[in-house]
């Protein structure tokens, strides 16, 4: 079990607000804890393994542990990241935001790849102006992260498809038969984690604070079992752009 050493900063932008921690492994992670509620991390946990059955780039990732006694000795405005388990992602060396120069030069393939990845996890957090991709320091390798509002209830996949940063691909995916069938292929394998992912949850995760007696909204299992099946059996996932 990798635990939390040491939490050096918190993140003042995004909704989840990671903190910025070293683990027992001496590396580096942006951490979401109870500050960033627990569908948040249940998000996270799973599509990440989603993410790279499916075979995008993302950084390495991990549960870590925070222990009561380090709880019990951060400021006040640490606090709030919770004990128990939370979702690390790894730094990155020398991350730097994808801007919109890098974009052009990014491969049709990958672009797609994302865009079909989005859509099946409904993921509308991934536009023009917070794009949440991010290159390393030598700017030839590009990291996916930030899954946080993965399976929205309210998903559209018109208004997906008029926001997505590469939502330009589609009509390219919809029209070729084979570049769909092989898309599909990737998200049965895909598909297949979702158990073990699902299993692999923190039990603490079922509860929105630290004394464990106020259960955490979240969705169910068969809720978002049923969203990831839209690939093939919902008539529309496939179909362009209205």
């Amino acid at each position: 079990m990798l635990t939390i050493t040491s939490i050096h900063s918190q993140s003042s932008q995004g909704m989840t607000r990671p903190f910025y921690c070293t683990a027992s492994d001496g590396k580096q992670y942006f951490v979401k804890g109870l500050q960033a509620t627990r569908q948040s991390q249940v998000n996270e946990w799973i599509c990440a393994h989603l993410a790279r059955a499916f075979g995008l780039p993302l950084p390495p990732f991990e549960l870590l542990y925070v222990e009561e006694s380090l709880h019990n000795e951060l400021p006040r405005a640490h606090k709030e990241i919770g004990i128990g388990y939370a979702f690390g992602s790894q730094e990155v060396l020398g991350d730097i935001w994808l801007e919109s120069r890098e974009i052009l030069n990014l491969s049709p393939e990958l672009k797609r790849a994302i865009l079909v990845f989005d859509k099946w996890i409904r993921n509308n957090d991934r536009t023009q102006g917070n794009p949440n991709l991010i290159l390393d320091s030598n700017g030839d390798k590009l990291f996916v992260i930030d899954h946080n509002l993965a399976f929205d209830p309210d998903f559209s996949h018109t208004n997906f498809l008029q926001h997505h940063l590469f939502a330009d691909e589609w009509e390219a995916i919809c029209s070729d038969w084979v570049e769909r069938t092989t898309y599909t292929q990737r998200l049965d394998q895909a598909f297949a984690h979702f158990p073990s992912a699902w299993q692999s949850l923190p039990a603490e995760w079922q509860w929105a604070n630290n004394e464990g007696d106020l259960p955490a909204r979240l969705l169910g299992k068969e809720t978002i079992d049923a969203i990831l099946k839209s690939y093939y059996a919902d008539s529309h996932f496939w179909h362009p752009a209205n």
